[in-house]
């Protein structure tokens, strides 16, 4: 007892503070916050005692908690008092739904008996801070509304009636996200809630499930797209092809549908529960084209896996992947899912995915004349003929032309205006969802740069993003899909510069896939201009990747990988001529929290830093230059910069270090500026006899860095300049653009 008693005194448990809020609305919280001070081994670190008096005035109490030490992987406890009497120490049920990106989550409990206080401990507690969190609902006021089905998917399956947001949350205090993902799934995934409650106000549970996810999991919503309770009720999640947060390898394909309720010991799924599920499935999978009774490739598994699957199907057969190891969704509901592929399949509205054709995903829009623009398109299965609908805004598209080519022109366009495309394969049994859009410069001469959207996880068309700057600087381009590169329908070494668009992508989706980098390696080896931008590079190729990826990131792309996020974070970023450009941090375009930050690597200099980060702990930007190549890997999105301007701005520096390969110039420039004499020893004239009003005259280094912009009398002095290469960049009021090569002798 005596050393007991010392060990008790050796590892005292030293508390920051413990607090609670409560928030009066529909709902009510108590959140409770401990600081453990304790030695890594010590098992039973207590809490302080926090009294809340619950006498059942909710439906239940869902108990939650988290840390912010990733290190954490102890076993966290509560027990409660009532009448007097503690109860013994009760685990905390593990987190199964999906990632936790800065935290470490304790699952959720159900507490349905009223009780005097709480007390918490952990094992292995390792100066952790937790916060404990208590989610008191009120009873939800009786409201038989609900939203009647939205579509009707060709012969009749009808989406079925649904608790919209405001019915199980009448507060409002529940809501969506204001930066979801939009996807497209392939597959429809299976969950079971696991925490049981004898409640049977399930709008109540719907909502703890929301304060769970978002408070004490830090995701951005409620982590499912649907959920249908054991009444067959349905409630709205996320909703309908909105990037879910219920199954980390499965996220980016899925549909996520909840069975409420915990079905892995006595408990059967209710036959009105079942109904509505597949009612819901039914819908979801004719509505997708996805095929209940067949497989289909998963790129985060590398593998296939059943399109109708349930959550522990992923780590079950790919158990190397991300995937959660988890019982979800229960052995009881699990057993029943071969039963729910045969029963969806005989719903006479059912119409397998085989039988229309899927969403065109390999194509390119190619420049072919001064008027015109070829789409090209890998064949799908299945389609007879293709619609394309073209669009001068990415807005307001139109039916262009119906074709059985795969090589199909638009003509009649007017030069140097950008169009959008996008395409549907046909068959007699139906039509495809339209493809991402693509866009095409028609021009005289052959497009000077090819865009790839390499885009999986689309929360955001990246293309639109170049229209602005593109027409502005005078350039022309053409685009294809990171699928038409890899198949070989449009080859990257038919351009001489090529900018690869990532946005947010991640390790669920591939940044660089095998293939894309054996594109990428072939192109640059043969002295490409390869100008790459995205947020997660790094973080999928180098910290998530094997050794292949990592060679790639380090030997092509010319970077070190140094951290997934800069801190602080200010959102700007910054140039060699101390030029700064905001990033989006509204979630308009992308989320901008993660860039990575990164270092020069393999003879790459720098080219961009992040705005009050010193750039000995990282850099946002690299350049590389050799030959007559060179690559240009930005660790955040350029796209993600949201000013028009300031976009023009930042490519025109990139693209300034590339001049000589630039074919297309203004020819008005070109024709009224002349600098000579050229070489020269010390100062160049400026021969405008016309005149010309022009905004700017800058002179660059062949790094694209800016020297000066002083220019007196229509000379250029650059005495003091070392002997080699210089470029003059002369703009006019229009913004059309000359640029000269210079020689220091």
């Amino acid at each position: 007892m005596q050393q007991t008693t010392n060990l008790n005194i050796l590892f005292l448990i030293a508390f920051l503070f413990g607090y609670l809020y409560s928030v009066y609305s529909q709902d009510k919280t108590i959140e409770f916050t401990q600081q453990y001070a304790t030695d890594d081994n010590y098992i039973g670190a207590k809490s302080s005692i926090l009294t809340v008096n619950y006498k059942n005035s909710s439906p239940f109490v869902l108990l939650s908690g988290y840390t912010k030490n990733v290190l954490f992987n102890g076993i966290a406890y509560y027990r409660l008092k009532s009448n007097n009497n503690w109860s013994e120490w009760i685990e905390f049920p593990e987190a199964h739904e999906g990632e936790d990106i800065d935290r470490v989550s304790l699952g959720a409990a159900f507490i349905e008996k009223s009780f005097q206080d709480i007390q918490f401990k952990v094992d292995k507690a390792n100066n952790s801070k937790f916060v404990f969190r208590l989610f008191l609902p009120e009873f939800t006021k009786i409201n038989s509304s609900k939203i009647a089905a939205k579509k009707q998917i060709l012969a009749g399956c009808v989406q079925p009636a649904f608790q919209g947001r405001d019915d199980w949350c009448p507060s409002g205090n529940c809501p969506k996200s204001t930066n979801s993902s939009a996807i497209n799934p392939t597959h429809i995934v299976v969950h079971h809630s696991a925490g049981q409650t004898n409640s049977s106000d399930f709008a109540a549970v719907v909502r703890s499930y929301w304060d769970y996810h978002v408070n004490s999991r830090g995701w951005a919503d409620i982590g499912y797209n649907w959920l249908v309770d054991p009444n067959g009720i349905i409630y709205e999640g996320r909703g309908d092809r909105i990037r879910g947060a219920h199954s980390p390898c499965m996220n980016a394909v899925s549909t996520g549908i909840c069975f409420i309720g915990n079905y892995e010991d006595s408990t059967q799924p209710s036959s009105a529960g079942m109904k509505a599920l597949k009612d819901m499935i039914v819908w979801d999978a004719t509505d997708k084209n996805i095929d209940v009774l067949t497989s289909g490739y998963v790129s985060a598994l590398s593998g296939n896996m059943e399109h109708i699957s349930g959550h522990k199907d992923g780590f079950d057969q790919y158990p190397s992947s991300n995937c959660t190891s988890t019982a979800c969704p229960g052995a009881n509901l699990h057993n029943k899912l071969q039963t729910i592929r045969t029963d969806v399949s005989n719903y006479a509205c059912y119409i397998a995915s085989g039988n229309i054709p899927e969403k065109p995903k390999s194509f390119g829009a190619i420049r072919s004349g001064s008027q015109k623009i070829t789409i090209h398109i890998s064949p799908v299965n299945n389609a007879t003929k293709y619609a394309v609908y073209s669009s001068s805004d990415n807005i307001n598209y139109q039916k262009t032309i119906e074709s059985t080519e795969v090589s199909i022109t638009i003509d009649d366009l007017t030069n140097g205006t950008v169009y959008y495309f996008k395409i549907e394969a046909i068959n007699d049994d139906g039509i495809s969802e339209k493809s991402t859009p693509l866009a095409a410069i028609p021009s005289t001469e052959n497009s000077e740069f090819l865009i790839v959207d390499g885009i999986e996880r689309r929360t955001f068309e990246g293309i639109k993003q170049y229209q602005y700057p593109m027409t502005q600087l005078g350039r022309t381009f053409s685009s294809a899909t990171n699928d038409a590169i890899t198949n070989g329908l449009i080859n990257l070494s038919d351009y001489k510069l090529v900018i690869w668009m990532l946005l947010d992508e991640s390790t669920a989706d591939d940044t660089f896939s095998k293939s894309e980098q054996t594109k990428v390696k072939e192109f640059i080896d043969n002295n490409g201009v390869f100008i790459v931008s995205g947020n997660e590079i790094g973080w999928d190729l180098v910290e998530k990747g094997d050794s292949t990826d990592k060679s790639f990131y380090e030997n092509y792309l010319k970077a070190k990988y140094v951290a997934d996020n800069p801190s602080p974070n200010n959102y700007k970023v910054v140039d060699n001529n101390n030029v700064t450009y905001n990033l989006d941090q509204s979630g308009s375009v992308l989320n901008n929290t993660y860039p990575d930050l990164i270092q020069t690597k393999n003879g790459s200099v720098k080219s961009f830093t992040y705005y009050g980060v010193n750039s000995t702990s990282g850099i946002a930007g690299i350049s590389y230059q050799a030959n007559n190549g060179g690559v240009e890997y930005l660790g955040f999105a350029l796209e993600g910069v949201t000013n028009a301007d300031q976009r023009k701005d930042l490519l025109n520096y990139i693209f300034s270090k590339y001049s000589n390969l630039l074919a297309v110039e203004d020819n008005l420039i070109k024709q009224n500026i002349r600098l000579y004499p050229n070489p020269t020893s010390g100062k160049i004239n400026i021969s405008n006899p016309n005149n010309l009003e022009l905004e700017s005259i800058e002179i660059y280094n062949i790094y694209g860095q800016k020297l000066f912009d002083d220019i007196q009398n229509n000379k250029i002095d650059i005495q003091n300049f070392a002997r080699g290469i210089y470029l003059v960049k002369i703009e006019g009021l229009n913004g059309k653009q000359g640029i000269y090569k210079i020689i220091k002798e």
